[in-house]
């Protein structure tokens, strides 16, 4: 009990020989007590650096989210994400938590007795959260549209206007875009970083190379062709996602150019099939798992009440460069 007591979550805890000297017991006896509570999760061993107090885990996390949009029939597009967000918080939970996978504030109401308990909301979903009540800690992961919850976030518009920045230094300049609809806040964020990577070099945004569309390969690929029918040969595109830019990749290839030759590729998101298509596909990943990891972190910080706790987190995307640019 003395141990649970005596520490600041988050930081080491001092060394054995130091413990067994100011309780008067045994570095023997100490060990032993250091290993129960590691098996309890409230110490973490980290070899070479200490053992560390991680103070009292959840004991239950609902996770709010749609389970049918982890299947690819319902969900073409980015069924891969919230799989992914899960396996970081499953693996966060260390099988020392109770997860349970819920699609409605109703089921979790059910099942919710606070303290020690908290949500993970993934998505937007507005209503859902309305139904949360506020003795129920509720961390947002991947949502998009603003709010006053603790959350954690990958810089949309940020990567893409790395990625854009990075076809910019290679030369080429009449890069256009290919997006999904403004008016989705996802959407939005990739166009913006976009559009302020092509202004920040100077670089003029030509409308005839800028098509908004609607979702899937097909969309990307009519969109590549409506580029190509004007007569404007872009020398690289970016698209707003690996399956826009799979399309936008056919109507190249159909219009008897080439892949990288001709015209250079980038996506977004990193779908599992970018590495393994005709011409392996460059694009921007977002640390899917580790947004789920983060999320159990940041819980678990808000339920111990640690002063120190970031409540809200912005992770960087990675530029993934493959044979299409």
């Amino acid at each position: 009990m003395l141990l649970k007591q005596s520490f600041t979550v988050g930081k080491c805890i001092p060394s054995e020989r130091q413990l067994a000297e100011k309780y008067g017991v045994s570095r023997a006896t100490i060990g032993r007590v250091i290993s129960e509570l590691v098996s309890e999760g409230l110490l973490e061993r980290k070899w070479g650096k200490g053992v560390f107090y991680l103070g009292s885990q959840p004991k239950h996390i609902f996770v709010l989210f749609q389970v049918n949009s982890m299947m690819r029939s319902a969900n073409p597009n980015s069924w891969f994400v919230p799989l992914d967000i899960l396996k970081g918080i499953l693996a966060a939970s260390r099988n020392r938590i109770t997860v349970d996978l819920c699609e409605t504030a109703d089921e979790i109401l059910k099942l919710a007795s606070p303290p020690l308990q908290g949500v993970i909301k993934m998505g937007d979903d507005e209503e859902q959260l309305k139904k949360i009540p506020e003795n129920l800690p509720c961390v947002l992961v991947n949502c998009h549209e603003s709010s006053t919850l603790p959350s954690v976030r990958c810089k949309v518009k940020e990567g893409v206007a790395k990625g854009v920045a990075y076809l910019i230094g290679k030369g080429y300049s009449k890069i256009a875009y290919i997006g999904g609809p403004l008016s989705n806040t996802s959407q939005r964020l990739r166009f913006e970083g976009y559009r302020d990577a092509m202004i920040g070099k100077g670089l003029p945004l030509v409308q005839e190379m800028i098509i908004e569309c609607s979702y899937g390969s097909d969309e990307g690929e009519k969109a590549m062709s409506q580029i190509l029918d004007t007569g404007i040969r872009p020398d690289a595109v970016m698209c707003a996602d690996d399956l826009r830019a799979m399309g936008a990749y056919q109507a190249v290839k159909k219009a008897g150019l080439s892949v990288p030759k001709d015209v250079k590729l980038l996506g977004f998101d990193d779908v599992p099939d970018a590495i393994n298509f005709e011409v392996p596909l460059s694009t921007l990943r977002y640390p899917r798992f580790e947004m789920g990891e983060k999320a159990v972190e940041m819980l678990t910080g808000i339920i111990n009440g640690r002063s120190d706790v970031k409540l809200e987190e912005k992770l960087e995307m990675k530029l993934v460069l493959r044979e299409s640019c």
